[in-house]
């Protein structure tokens, strides 16, 4: 089942909020992809891409809440498969498979390979547990969570093997994404939990833009 407690002052709020998720990790992914064409690693290649899923992933939970969520904020402070249109459920399972193909892909990215296979030992798992899951909402979200840790603690080792101060920033940007979904995780019982996950993805993804914007200025052109 597919349930979140939203305070109903929050509707609205929560889509534009996800429009503009949409509209950084697509700015993030084309950072990215800017950066690649000057320097040809493939890991940023990569990081571009994954980031691309999850801004299609964002336009789809946006559109869902802008289309769906304003005529049940009268009737219901809880927002449930039951009370959603077909096409609103295809979109919130779009949603979910998207941000969780953009997470493994950017789990992919810590790996010093291209093999096409471990991407799909990784991916295929992750979807078939989350279909097949009883409550998707806090199964994508502790998948989220342990792709996330997986990714931040790369960041963190490769940051006291470089000390680098823009690989740390990153490392901080994934674990204030570790604390969004956390709390996303608990939105099922408490609204303002909902409400914090918003908030804190603003700055993790801020955060992101922000360090590949720095690196893209001073890369030489």
């Amino acid at each position: 089942m597919i349930n979140y407690l939203v305070p109903s002052w929050f509707f609205g709020i929560d889509s534009t909020i996800e429009a503009l998720f949409s509209l950084i990790t697509l700015a993030i992914a084309i950072a990215a992809f800017k950066i690649y064409a000057l320097t040809k690693e493939q890991t940023i290649r990569r990081f571009g891409v994954g980031f691309l899923f999850i801004a299609l992933s964002y336009v789809f939970w946006a559109g869902m809440n802008a289309v769906t969520v304003p005529g049940l904020k009268e009737q219901f402070p809880t927002v449930s498969i039951y009370q959603l249109s077909a096409a609103s459920v295809l979109g919130f399972y779009a949603y979910m498979l998207l941000f969780i193909t953009g997470l493994v892909l950017l789990a992919h990215t810590t790996f010093n390979t291209q093999r096409g296979a471990i991407f799909y030992l990784m991916l295929g798992p992750s979807l078939m547990v989350l279909l097949v899951s009883v409550n998707q909402i806090v199964t994508m979200r502790l998948l989220a969570i342990f792709l996330l840790s997986f990714i931040a603690f790369h960041y963190l080792t490769e940051y006291y093997r470089k000390s680098n101060r823009k690989t740390l920033l990153v490392f901080i940007g994934f674990v204030l994404l570790i604390i969004s979904n956390i709390g996303f995780a608990f939105s099922p019982a408490d609204s303002w939990a909902y409400v914090l996950g918003h908030i804190i993805e603003i700055g993790a993804y801020s955060l992101f833009l922000a360090t590949l914007v720095r690196t893209l200025r001073y890369k030489p052109s």
